[in-house]
């Protein structure tokens, strides 16, 4: 009996372990299947190195390339182009464009430069100009790794120029916030605080950091399209702007002015010029009255005299004659008056000439009373 419980918890043991290895391959076989099926988690360290950690959020000046992975040549970038680890973007001349990395950060680059984007908060910078500004919540700093040591910044804005002269300085301005440098050739980092520079020299030397000449950096930075050339408004602008006081020393002119100021296209020079609302004062026209008024009166000339033609002596009366009553002699018709001359304008009525006067006709003369005659004597 003893020997047959013995082989019985044998075989149970053997049952047992058969078991657990059957739901341990099973467990194998199911986990990897649940990791490949859920999503991917950008801001963590999960990353899987085929997914994307930043994007091209604004292009404002070409030429603007982009060297993908696998691929044997460049192409344009776009606004909205992922970048995935290992990609290459490259810009030429007075080309600029902006990066947003997933870990919240912002990168800009100008000029002849070449960036590489290496983790969701880290970037490779070769050659040209850069701006970058990291958030201040980040868990750990953001890394721009460059041919003389790595640059680490936190809540900091900070400009980087790498000429594409090797023999010209390299320069590391700290706009705003502190930034951490750690050169190749030395095992302390250096510490920047706002408003200090750091210049390395092509033999490696490094000089010591000094503070920045505020009116040399107003006037170079007043007009960095860096600050001033994108639609987006950098978050420290306001505390750049209040350290070196470049809005109140710097005439507006010399701002750059956000390109998100669409220009307006000047009109083609077919068409004639528009006529402008604003009314144009005119020379008043002088005021002319109604032609009424505005003719003088003049005098009228005086009639002609009008004579009388005397007429041939009377022959004296005869005594004897019965006397006739004097017909009074007719007036001669008088002349019409000339017609006055007539202005530009009709001129007012004139008032009628007075009445020729008529002669007064001469009294008729009294018979002559004959004498009487005397009486006649016999």
């Amino acid at each position: 009996m003893i020997h047959k419980t013995q082989i019985q918890k044998a075989r149970s043991r053997q049952l047992w372990r058969l078991v657990s290895l059957i739901c341990l391959g099973s467990s194998l076989a199911v986990l990897p299947a649940c990791n490949f099926n859920s999503p991917a988690k950008p801001f963590s360290s999960e990353v899987n190195p085929t997914d994307s950690v930043a994007k091209v959020t604004e292009v404002k000046s070409r030429p603007v390339w982009i060297r993908f992975l696998n691929a044997d040549s460049e192409q344009s970038a776009t606004v909205g182009t992922s970048v995935k680890p290992g990609e290459v973007i490259r810009t030429e001349e007075a080309a600029r464009v902006q990066i947003h990395l997933l870990s919240g950060d912002l990168v800009r680059v100008e000029g002849e430069s070449s960036l590489k984007i290496a983790k969701k908060d880290t970037v490779n910078l070769d050659k040209g100009q850069l701006l970058a500004w990291s958030a201040p919540d980040r868990s750990s700093p953001t890394q721009i790794e460059t041919p003389f040591g790595i640059v680490s910044l936190k809540n900091t804005t900070v400009f980087i120029d790498i000429p594409k002269d090797a023999a010209k300085d390299r320069v590391i301005l700290a706009l705003q916030g502190n930034v951490e440098v750690k050169l190749n050739s030395g095992s302390v980092p250096i510490n920047l605080k706002q408003g200090q520079e750091l210049t390395i020299k092509s033999d490696g030397t490094v000089s010591k950091p000094k503070d920045l000449d505020v009116a040399a950096v107003e006037k170079k930075f007043a007009k960095s399209r860096l600050i001033y050339g994108f639609d987006s408004r950098l978050e420290s602008l306001a505390a750049i702007e209040s350290r070196y006081t470049i809005s109140s020393n710097t005439t507006e002119t010399d701002k750059v002015p956000y390109s998100r100021k669409k220009k307006t296209a000047p009109a083609p020079a077919n068409n004639p010029p528009q006529a402008s609302n604003t009314p144009q004062e005119t020379a008043p026209e002088p005021y002319r009255p109604p032609a009424r008024y505005e003719a003088p009166r003049r005098d009228p000339e005086p009639p002609p005299q009008t004579t009388t033609r005397r007429s041939d002596p009377e022959p004296q009366a005869d005594p004897l004659a019965v006397p006739r009553r004097a017909e009074p002699a007719a007036p001669q018709a008088a002349e019409p008056p000339p017609q006055p001359v007539q202005p530009e304008v009709a001129p007012a009525p004139l008032e009628p000439p007075p009445l020729p006067v008529q002669p007064e006709a001469p009294p008729p003369q009294a018979a002559p009373t004959p004498a009487p005659e005397e009486p006649r004597t016999p």
